[in-house]
């Protein structure tokens, strides 16, 4: 029952994929003209930043169509099972059941799960007010999929918090281990004490880090990021037959959820700020957009190429304020025009949303949308939870 990733024939696979070319080079190899492989390249770049071979395979149809490819599926298919046989790799280990298996989070909330449906190589995406239950939903999220038990396929996997807020306590996360732990049926109470040790938690300085060096060296990234994956169960302080006697059941498909907590307030954008301080209003602009470019570039990749290939889970959340216009409440970004570039900008690949305001005490309102534009989206439904200690659950009627 490993927890690896890949098998030793999609790990060279993934080698091989990353010595490819560029996707405007590969699109000329593949028989595309020189003219029209220079627009789709840019095209790709520009609106689902594609910017590697290895990333036109988990492109959908509907938008290889949309983009103007779906006329070169075949080419480009062939092209890419040409090359892994170049390698001695056959085509059939890029099967869907390894990448972008779409596996269903569960949050604590019945209600809420059938609302967000939230699956593993989406990207979701959670507004809210300070103090609407943003980071408690995802730590509920995360201590589902760390602790085995239930009816989930998923959970024996690993969860790397991000936290720019420093909003994350380990002790709020343990409660909820514990908890889940018992409603699991964990005959040990050190059970929780052995999942939690399945927690990677990165400071906001560090983040800072990561998050630049996705955007500006991709493939360094994507090793740095295997590290992550490639925790198995073997490897640390206990053993599967541990866990199995613990908890009765250990289920053998595991699941990499990220919680990046605060992206409004991400210091991703500080690499700008001296410049920033030196710069008029016309080169403002300019430094405005190249700070668009580089968080567009940080989430593509999230959910373009790593999410689907390694079956990762990606929480993050907005810190905004609600406005009450007209009768309604519209959501806006809470402070600075940063904030409001960085939701935006998540927004163009958020596939579902979900915008959280403070009831009572205890009591938070979440309302879903799916292809969601931040203000605009198709309403999906609205509930009520209630945080407590174990996370979130289905607010009394």
């Amino acid at each position: 029952m490993s927890s690896i990733p890949y098998t030793a024939e999609e790990e060279a696979l993934v080698k091989a994929l990353l010595k490819m070319k560029s996707v405007k080079e590969f699109l000329a190899e593949i028989g595309v003209s020189k003219s029209t492989a220079t627009k789709l390249a840019q095209k790709l770049a520009d609106t689902l930043g594609v910017v590697h071979p290895i990333q036109l395979v988990t492109l959908h149809y509907a938008e290889r169509n949309e983009l103007g490819l779906s006329k070169y599926s075949l080419l480009i298919e062939r092209g890419l099972a040409r090359k892994l046989k170049g390698a001695g790799l056959r085509w059939s280990v890029m099967a869907p059941s390894r990448f972008g298996t779409g596996l269903l989070l569960e949050t604590g909330s019945k209600r809420l799960d059938e609302l967000m449906n939230l699956q593993t190589s989406r990207v979701a995406g959670i507004y809210g007010p300070y103090g609407a239950g943003k980071t408690q939903l995802g730590l509920s999220i995360a201590g589902r999929v760390i602790t085995p038990g239930g009816n989930t396929m998923y959970a024996r996997g690993s969860v790397l918090i991000i936290d720019f807020e420093r909003a994350i306590r380990p002790e709020r996360l343990e409660e909820i281990v514990e908890t889940v732990a018992r409603e699991r049926g964990a005959k040990d109470v050190n059970a929780a004490d052995l999942v939690m040790r399945r927690i990677i938690y990165i400071t906001p300085d560090l983040s800072k880090m990561i998050l630049l060096s996705i955007s500006l060296m991709p493939l360094l990234w994507l090793e740095t990021w295997r590290r992550f994956l490639k925790i198995e169960v073997s490897n640390l302080p206990y053993n599967p037959s541990e866990l199995e006697e613990m908890f009765g059941y250990v289920p053998d498909v595991p699941l990499r959820f990220v919680i990046i907590d605060g992206i409004s307030q991400a210091a991703i954008a500080e690499g700008f700020s001296m410049l920033w301080a030196l710069t008029g209003e016309k080169e403002q602009l300019q430094v405005k957009a190249q700070k668009s470019q580089l968080i567009r570039k940080v989430f593509y990749n999230f959910q373009r190429l790593y999410a689907p290939m390694f079956n990762v889970a990606m929480y993050t959340t907005f810190q905004i304020r609600s406005k009450f216009s007209g009768g309604t409440k519209n959501w806006e970004p809470a402070a600075s025009p940063v904030m409001l570039h960085n939701v935006h900008i998540l927004a163009e690949i958020v596939r579902k949303s979900m915008s959280f305001s403070r009831s009572k005490k205890e009591i938070r309102e979440g309302k879903v949308t799916s292809e969601v534009k931040v203000i605009k989206g198709a309403r999906v439904g609205a509930t009520t939870i209630e945080v407590y200690e174990g996370g979130i659950r289905d607010a009394e009627d």
